[in-house]
């Protein structure tokens, strides 16, 4: 189920960025965040769902400027620090995503996110 949820959220998060519907963004983020809900601390593919969200999370900051959006985003990429599992290379993409992500905003978790990455590496 939490692999459909997280494949349905992607499509619709694909739509958004052809044609702008921010109704399918907002879905998106509902579907991604029932997947995370599936997919508990230690779970082999919690780090692709806190990435997902992140990501959608920030699209949706992008096109409404809502602060608590990109706060929860960095949110989600924090718990990649806290993986209990053997990394793979879903862990290091979502790792390299919070590190641009927050390099870009200037973000404080800057510096966990870089210290992550080279954990994971």
């Amino acid at each position: 189920r939490s692999l459909s949820l997280n494949n349905l959220a992607d499509s619709l998060r694909g739509r958004f960025n052809q044609r702008g519907i921010l109704s399918d963004l907002d879905e998106a983020i509902d579907l991604h965040r029932a997947a995370l809900a599936l997919r508990p601390p230690g779970h082999s593919n919690r780090s692709q769902s806190l990435n997902n969200l992140a990501i959608s999370l920030r699209g949706r900051f992008k096109q409404r400027g809502v602060v608590s959006d990109l706060d929860e985003a960095f949110s989600h990429y924090s718990q990649l620090s806290q993986a209990s599992h053997t990394v793979s290379h879903i862990d290091i993409e979502a790792a390299k995503s919070w590190t641009t992500s927050a390099e870009q905003v200037n973000h404080i978790s800057v510096l966990n996110a870089y210290q992550t990455a080279l954990m994971f590496l």
